[in-house]
C-alpha cells in the first residue's frame, strides 16, 4: 500500500465529505500522526482499521485501493452503505436496519413530495368544509 494513490484517495474522499485529516483521525480513534502515516503510505492499516476507515469515509476498501473504477455507481452506494453499517455499534446497526426496512416498505409517492402535500391539503379542505356551520 505504499502507492501514493491509496493515500490520495483517502484524502480526496475525506475532502468530498468535508472532513479534515484531524477529524477523520478523531472519528477513527487514532492519533493524527498515525492517520497521517496511513495517508502518506508510511504505514499500512490492519484489516479492522481499514474497515473503520471505510466506515468513516463512507466508501469501500476496493474504492480506496483503486480497484473499483469499473464498478457501477449502484454497487458503490450499496458497498458504501454496508461498510458504514459494519462500522456501527450493534444497537445502532439494528436501528439503521429498522429505518431501512420502513423506508423499503413505504415506496416514494408516485407524484413526488409535492403531490403528497396536495393530497393532504385536499383532505384538510374537505374536513374544514364539513366543520363549517351552514346557515
Amino acid at each position: 500500500m505504499e502507492d501514493e494513490g491509496w493515500g490520495a484517495r483517502m484524502k480526496a474522499r475525506a475532502r468530498e465529505l468535508g472532513l479534515t485529516d484531524a477529524e477523520v483521525a478523531r472519528r477513527l480513534g487514532l492519533s493524527q500522526s498515525r492517520y497521517s502515516a496511513y495517508v502518506n503510505g508510511k504505514r499500512e492499516p490492519d484489516l479492522a482499521t481499514l474497515r473503520r476507515i471505510c466506515g468513516v469515509l463512507r466508501t469501500t476498501p476496493d474504492a480506496l485501493l483503486g480497484m473499483a473504477e469499473d464498478q457501477p455507481t449502484e454497487d458503490l452506494v450499496l458497498s458504501s452503505a454496508i461498510a458504514a453499517l459494519k462500522a456501527m455499534e450493534p444497537h445502532r446497526r439494528e436501528l439503521a436496519a429498522s429505518i431501512l426496512r420502513v423506508m423499503a416498505s413505504h415506496p416514494a409517492h408516485p407524484g413526488g413530495p409535492g403531490r403528497a402535500r396536495r393530497t393532504v391539503t385536499k383532505k384538510a379542505a374537505s374536513t374544514r368544509q364539513r366543520r363549517t356551520p351552514t346557515g
